[in-house]
This record gives C-alpha cells, structure tokens and sequence, in this order.
C-alpha cells in the first residue's frame, strides 16, 4: 500500500472509533489497529525477535489501556506503538536514539511545513492549468462544500 492510502485508511479508522465514543476503549481498539498495520507494512526480514517482542507488547498495553484507561497506560500505549514503527522502519538504529529521531522530527516539522516546493513532485512541464486547479479551485470547493454544511446544520 502507498502511505496516501494508509494515511486514508487510519483517518476512516479514526473517525469511525472516536465518532460520540468512549475515548478509552476506543484508543485501545486504535492501538491494536496501528501495531497490526505496523506488522503487516513491515518487510520479512525486519521482522526479528525484538521486532515481535514490541509487537506483543503494544497489543497487551494496548488492552490494558482499554480496560484500565488510566493515563500510565496511554503513556505504554503510546511508547510501544512508537517504539515498534521505529523498529520496523529503521531496525538498525539503537532504541535510545527513537526519542532524539522523534524529537528532531518534531521541530524540524515547523520549518518543512512551510517549504511547499517539497510537497508535490517535480513536473517536466509547466502548465498553469494545473497549477489553478491544484492551488486554488480545489481548496475552493473544500472551503465552499465546508460552508455549505455548516450554513444548513444550523
């Protein structure tokens, strides 16, 4: 799968869990979720006894968040689910440098926001055609189908 469809597919499971729901359970529920999408992404050969071991773990924090629903288990809900994406991404760099990777990724994230040259790939022809439709129809539509609602919910 391309990451646009991942990314589609866990904004649908996001919506379909959090929609008027108990946040607990459904944060449990999400978390099982990720790590079985984590599993399934991740190739063959990064999948070492460490890599299941995480893979073990964030089901059981997991559970434990959805039954309990404290904020220790969110916490072990979080790091293990993180712990295993670093893992099966990059499953040669040592786990103590997760923590600096995700942190430099975090503040390096203000600046890359606003590079927008490096959101959409380099075409050989320059069209302007596309440009407007990619730049200002489409987000005109979103704006208008947005208010639109919004004007006929109240």
């Amino acid at each position: 799968m391309k990451k646009h469809h991942l990314i589609f597919i866990t904004v649908f499971a996001i919506i379909i869990l959090f929609y008027k729901e108990y946040i607990a359970l459904n944060l449990g529920i999400f978390g099982i979720f990720l790590s079985v999408l984590t599993y399934t992404q991740t190739k063959h050969e990064f999948r070492t006894r460490t890599f299941l071991t995480l893979f073990v773990t964030s089901i059981f924090s997991s559970f434990a968040f959805a039954w309990f629903g404290e904020a220790i288990s969110f916490f072990a809900v979080f790091v293990s689910v993180v712990l295993l994406r670093f893992k099966g991404t990059y499953p040669k760099i040592k786990p103590f440098l997760y923590i600096e990777v995700l942190l430099l990724n975090l503040f390096t994230f203000l600046g890359r926001v606003f590079n927008i040259d490096g959101w959409y790939e380099k075409s050989k022809e320059r069209s302007f055609a596309k440009k407007l439709i990619a730049m200002i129809l489409i987000p005109a539509f979103f704006y208008h189908n947005f208010l639109f609602h919004l004007r006929s919910g109240k």
